[in-house]
Protein backbone atom coordinates (compact mmCIF):
# COMPACT_ATOMS: atom_id res chain seq x y z
CA UNK A 1 0.00 0.00 0.00
CA UNK A 2 1.42 3.43 -0.92
CA UNK A 3 2.66 5.44 2.08
CA UNK A 4 2.77 9.22 1.67
CA UNK A 5 5.50 11.00 3.62
CA UNK A 6 4.05 13.95 5.56
CA UNK A 7 6.04 16.60 7.39
CA UNK A 8 3.79 18.28 9.98
CA UNK A 9 4.60 21.54 11.75
CA UNK A 10 2.53 22.62 14.76
CA UNK A 11 3.15 26.20 15.87
CA UNK A 12 3.38 27.16 19.53
CA UNK A 13 0.05 27.50 21.37
CA UNK A 14 -2.00 25.40 18.93
CA UNK A 15 -3.87 22.32 20.11
CA UNK A 16 -2.22 19.31 18.50
CA UNK A 17 -4.85 17.18 16.75
CA UNK A 18 -2.44 15.66 14.23
CA UNK A 19 -3.00 12.00 15.10
CA UNK A 20 -6.80 12.23 15.04
CA UNK A 21 -6.86 14.35 11.89
CA UNK A 22 -4.71 11.95 9.87
CA UNK A 23 -6.53 8.91 11.23
CA UNK A 24 -9.75 10.48 9.93
CA UNK A 25 -8.11 11.39 6.61
CA UNK A 26 -6.89 7.84 6.10
CA UNK A 27 -10.49 6.62 6.44
CA UNK A 28 -11.66 9.21 3.90
CA UNK A 29 -9.13 7.98 1.34
CA UNK A 30 -9.49 4.28 2.24
CA UNK A 31 -10.80 3.40 -1.22
CA UNK A 32 -7.59 4.66 -2.87
CA UNK A 33 -6.00 3.02 -0.69
CA UNK A 34 -3.08 4.75 1.05
CA UNK A 35 -1.42 5.42 4.39
CA UNK A 36 0.34 8.48 5.83
CA UNK A 37 3.81 8.37 7.38
CA UNK A 38 4.17 11.38 9.70
CA UNK A 39 7.19 13.32 10.89
CA UNK A 40 6.09 16.06 13.29
CA UNK A 41 7.82 19.24 14.45
CA UNK A 42 6.56 21.59 17.17
CA UNK A 43 7.78 25.19 17.00
CA UNK A 44 8.87 27.20 20.00
CA UNK A 45 7.27 30.52 20.86
CA UNK A 46 10.10 32.50 19.27
CA UNK A 47 10.01 30.37 16.11
CA UNK A 48 6.25 30.86 15.89
CA UNK A 49 6.52 34.63 16.27
CA UNK A 50 9.18 34.70 13.53
CA UNK A 51 6.54 33.35 11.14
CA UNK A 52 3.24 34.73 12.44
CA UNK A 53 4.32 37.93 14.16
CA UNK A 54 2.86 39.00 17.47
CA UNK A 55 -0.82 38.68 16.48
CA UNK A 56 -0.54 34.89 16.10
CA UNK A 57 -2.46 34.87 12.80
CA UNK A 58 -1.23 33.79 9.38
CA UNK A 59 -1.74 36.57 6.82
CA UNK A 60 -3.10 35.02 3.60
CA UNK A 61 -3.99 38.10 1.54
CA UNK A 62 -2.07 40.88 -0.17
CA UNK A 63 0.89 38.89 -1.41
CA UNK A 64 2.41 39.21 -4.90
CA UNK A 65 0.44 37.61 -7.71
CA UNK A 66 3.58 36.75 -9.63
CA UNK A 67 7.17 36.21 -8.50
CA UNK A 68 10.34 34.38 -9.52
CA UNK A 69 11.56 31.44 -7.48
CA UNK A 70 14.13 28.68 -7.91
CA UNK A 71 12.33 25.38 -7.52
CA UNK A 72 14.53 23.08 -5.42
CA UNK A 73 16.27 19.97 -6.67
CA UNK A 74 14.60 16.76 -5.61
CA UNK A 75 12.25 14.13 -6.99
CA UNK A 76 11.41 16.12 -10.09
CA UNK A 77 14.91 17.21 -11.05
CA UNK A 78 18.45 16.91 -9.73
CA UNK A 79 19.09 20.63 -10.30
CA UNK A 80 17.31 23.81 -9.25
CA UNK A 81 14.77 25.11 -11.77
CA UNK A 82 14.05 28.84 -12.14
CA UNK A 83 10.34 29.51 -12.53
CA UNK A 84 7.86 32.36 -12.42
CA UNK A 85 5.14 31.42 -9.94
CA UNK A 86 1.69 32.88 -10.57
CA UNK A 87 -0.92 33.05 -7.80
CA UNK A 88 -3.95 35.25 -8.49
CA UNK A 89 -5.19 34.86 -4.89
CA UNK A 90 -2.19 36.73 -3.47
CA UNK A 91 -1.76 34.13 -0.72
CA UNK A 92 2.03 34.11 -0.93
CA UNK A 93 2.37 36.77 1.75
CA UNK A 94 5.57 37.50 3.68
CA UNK A 95 4.28 35.32 6.54
CA UNK A 96 3.38 32.43 4.26
CA UNK A 97 6.71 32.74 2.50
CA UNK A 98 8.63 32.71 5.80
CA UNK A 99 7.10 29.28 6.42
CA UNK A 100 7.63 27.84 2.93
CA UNK A 101 10.80 29.55 1.71
CA UNK A 102 12.68 26.29 2.07
CA UNK A 103 10.07 24.59 -0.11
CA UNK A 104 11.23 21.10 -0.87
CA UNK A 105 10.79 18.46 -3.51
CA UNK A 106 11.07 15.39 -1.29
CA UNK A 107 8.05 13.73 -2.88
CA UNK A 108 5.66 14.19 0.01
CA UNK A 109 3.25 16.56 1.71
CA UNK A 110 3.83 19.41 4.17
CA UNK A 111 1.19 20.52 6.68
CA UNK A 112 1.32 23.59 8.95
CA UNK A 113 -1.14 24.01 11.82
CA UNK A 114 -1.63 27.68 12.76
CA UNK A 115 -4.11 29.32 15.18
CA UNK A 116 -6.11 31.15 12.51
CA UNK A 117 -5.93 33.06 9.23
CA UNK A 118 -6.08 36.78 8.56
CA UNK A 119 -8.56 37.19 6.98
CA UNK A 120 -10.41 34.00 7.96
CA UNK A 121 -10.71 31.50 5.10
CA UNK A 122 -14.06 30.14 3.95
CA UNK A 123 -12.94 26.56 4.47
CA UNK A 124 -10.30 27.14 7.12
CA UNK A 125 -7.45 25.71 5.09
CA UNK A 126 -5.32 26.47 2.04
CA UNK A 127 -3.21 24.25 -0.18
CA UNK A 128 -0.35 25.82 -2.11
CA UNK A 129 0.82 24.00 -5.22
CA UNK A 130 3.01 24.84 -8.19
CA UNK A 131 1.25 22.44 -10.53
CA UNK A 132 2.90 19.08 -9.81
CA UNK A 133 6.47 20.38 -9.79
CA UNK A 134 7.19 20.32 -6.04
CA UNK A 135 5.63 19.23 -2.77
CA UNK A 136 2.21 20.71 -1.95
CA UNK A 137 1.96 22.65 1.30
CA UNK A 138 -1.19 22.80 3.41
CA UNK A 139 -2.01 25.39 6.07
CA UNK A 140 -4.76 24.53 8.55
CA UNK A 141 -6.47 27.13 10.73
CA UNK A 142 -6.94 25.18 13.95
CA UNK A 143 -9.71 27.54 15.04
CA UNK A 144 -11.71 26.69 11.90
CA UNK A 145 -10.73 23.02 12.05
CA UNK A 146 -12.04 22.55 15.58
CA UNK A 147 -15.19 24.54 14.81
CA UNK A 148 -15.96 22.30 11.82
CA UNK A 149 -15.24 19.15 13.82
CA UNK A 150 -17.66 20.38 16.46
CA UNK A 151 -20.40 21.04 13.89
CA UNK A 152 -19.94 17.64 12.23
CA UNK A 153 -19.49 15.76 15.53
CA UNK A 154 -16.01 14.72 14.49
CA UNK A 155 -17.09 13.50 11.07
CA UNK A 156 -15.19 16.01 8.96
CA UNK A 157 -12.40 18.47 9.52
CA UNK A 158 -10.40 20.87 7.40
CA UNK A 159 -7.38 18.69 6.68
CA UNK A 160 -8.97 16.00 4.51
CA UNK A 161 -10.45 18.59 2.11
CA UNK A 162 -7.03 20.22 1.69
CA UNK A 163 -5.39 16.83 1.09
CA UNK A 164 -7.87 16.48 -1.77
CA UNK A 165 -6.44 19.69 -3.26
CA UNK A 166 -2.91 18.33 -2.74
CA UNK A 167 -3.89 15.43 -5.00
CA UNK A 168 -5.12 17.90 -7.63
CA UNK A 169 -8.86 17.80 -6.86
CA UNK A 170 -10.91 20.96 -7.36
CA UNK A 171 -13.75 22.43 -5.35
CA UNK A 172 -17.28 21.51 -6.37
CA UNK A 173 -20.83 22.52 -5.38
CA UNK A 174 -22.12 19.06 -4.46
CA UNK A 175 -23.45 18.62 -0.93
CA UNK A 176 -21.96 15.87 1.26
CA UNK A 177 -18.85 15.56 -0.92
CA UNK A 178 -15.29 16.00 0.29
CA UNK A 179 -14.54 18.78 -2.18
CA UNK A 180 -17.61 20.95 -1.54
CA UNK A 181 -16.05 24.39 -1.81
CA UNK A 182 -18.26 26.48 0.48
CA UNK A 183 -19.96 24.91 3.48
CA UNK A 184 -23.16 26.09 5.14
CA UNK A 185 -22.81 27.93 8.44
CA UNK A 186 -23.91 24.88 10.43
CA UNK A 187 -21.76 22.43 8.48
CA UNK A 188 -24.75 20.21 7.70
CA UNK A 189 -23.70 19.79 4.05
CA UNK A 190 -20.15 18.69 4.91
CA UNK A 191 -19.26 15.21 3.73
CA UNK A 192 -16.46 12.94 2.57
CA UNK A 193 -17.79 11.38 -0.64
CA UNK A 194 -15.45 11.08 -3.60
CA UNK A 195 -16.59 10.49 -7.17
CA UNK A 196 -14.97 7.91 -9.44
CA UNK A 197 -13.51 10.72 -11.51
CA UNK A 198 -11.89 12.16 -8.38
CA UNK A 199 -10.53 8.74 -7.39
CA UNK A 200 -9.04 8.45 -10.89
CA UNK A 201 -7.33 11.84 -10.49
CA UNK A 202 -5.87 10.73 -7.15
CA UNK A 203 -4.71 7.41 -8.63
CA UNK A 204 -2.83 9.29 -11.37
CA UNK A 205 -1.49 12.09 -9.17
CA UNK A 206 2.19 12.79 -8.74
CA UNK A 207 1.85 12.58 -4.96
CA UNK A 208 0.46 9.05 -4.99
CA UNK A 209 2.78 7.99 -7.82
CA UNK A 210 5.88 8.97 -5.83
CA UNK A 211 4.53 7.19 -2.75
CA UNK A 212 3.89 4.05 -4.80
CA UNK A 213 7.36 4.16 -6.33
CA UNK A 214 8.94 4.67 -2.92
CA UNK A 215 7.03 1.72 -1.49
CA UNK A 216 7.97 -0.52 -4.40
CA UNK A 217 11.67 0.26 -4.01
CA UNK A 218 11.82 -0.80 -0.36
Amino acid sequence: MPSIDVWVTVVNGVTDTTAKDFHRAQKVFASVPLTFKLVKHTLSRSQTQAILGTDGKLAIAGGPKEFDHNLPAGKGSNVERPMTVQDKSGMFTAEVWSAVRNWTDLGGLHVFYVPEFDPPGLEGGICLRVDDLIDPIIFVSQTANQALLSKTKGGRGVLEHEIGHAFGLRDNARSKTLMLGVLSSDGSDAGTALSQDELDIIANSRLLGLASASGASK
